[in-house]
């Protein structure tokens, strides 16, 4: 319901920067009965936190499946992300691939397969003195959760950012990183100067136009894009290609030179993405998938890149 979705939003902890929720910010998709009505976020909203000290991959691993996300926790995470779609478990209703609400679909890809990845990534990316990463849709704070807690140094010190429009699924990843923080694995966020941590965390509430800020600092973003729109297949490039509503916002909102990893769809070169390299890594969910590693070459207005 409506209040349900109000009271989620409105009972995360301190730390979380929240808005008064409204139900005028609800949104019907085309086709669905007047009852079954899929909150969205009323306002913009962050949790954040600081990462004080780094886990290796496997500890980063056990700790995601046995307490933070536990694995045998993982159906009902499917559930959550049924009714962020507005989909009912068991109602034999036929839902057609291009229905609006299929675009919330929830998945969890393989915490090793994003190591893969983004280790295959970085090399494409120019030295900074810290590095940005943005999970575009990140459902229950996993793969952000995960990449926080194994990423950075104190040296070398990065920002994890997920972005979910959900309510649910935001809700669910503020509950995550609550018990992250009573762990003692995460702390208050403390902004610099003065952050001796090895990562910030940063997960926003919105639609992934509303936070162009963000993404106007990314050095490497990761997308879950299997069950994205695509344009057909492209003989050229051995991909499908991802539409222009990813490929578009994605080259308008990132700095030139920013990496972007998708996952089994490629980005339209037409907006400026050249493909650079390409991974086959473990994915159940799907019987496997292919990672696709882009940079952003945008050309100027003089036809400069």
């Amino acid at each position: 319901s409506i209040v349900t979705a109000c009271m989620l939003l409105t009972a995360t902890t301190a730390f979380v920067s929240k808005a008064p929720c409204s139900s005028k910010y609800s949104v019907m998709y085309l086709g669905m009965n007047q009852n079954d009505i899929v909150p969205a976020p009323a306002e913009k909203m962050t949790a954040s936190a600081s990462i004080p000290r780094v886990l290796s991959s496997e500890d980063g691993q056990e700790l995601m499946d046995t307490v933070i996300l536990p694995s045998n926790d993982y159906g009902n995470r499917i559930e959550a992300g049924r009714d962020a779609q507005g989909l009912q478990a068991g109602s034999g209703v036929a839902v057609n691939p291009q229905d609006a609400r299929m675009f919330l679909t929830y998945g969890e890809f393989p915490l090793h397969s994003l190591d893969e990845l983004i280790d295959l990534a970085l090399p494409y990316v120019a030295n900074p003195h810290s590095i940005s990463m943005i999970d575009v849709g990140s459902g229950c704070g996993r793969l952000a959760l995960y990449s926080a807690l194994t990423r950075g140094s104190p040296q070398q010190p990065w920002n994890v950012h997920g972005i979910e429009i959900s309510p649910i699924l935001h809700h669910e990843a503020v509950q995550a990183l609550n018990r992250a923080m009573n762990g003692g694995h995460a702390v208050d966020y403390q902004p610099q100067p003065g952050n001796n941590s090895c990562c910030n965390l940063f997960l926003h509430a919105g639609a992934a136009q509303e936070w162009k800020q963000v993404f106007a600092t990314a050095h490497v973003v990761f997308a879950y894009s299997t069950a994205w729109e695509t344009n057909g297949f492209s003989e050229e490039m051995g991909a499908m290609v991802i539409g222009r509503e990813w490929s578009g916002l994605l080259s308008e909102s990132c700095p030139n030179g920013s990496v972007v990893i998708t996952t089994d769809r490629a980005l339209d070169p037409a907006y400026g993405w050249q493909l650079v390299d390409r991974l086959n890594v473990d994915n159940r969910e799907v019987m496997g998938s292919t990672g696709y590693i882009h940079v952003l070459k945008r050309w100027d207005e003089m036809g400069r890149k």
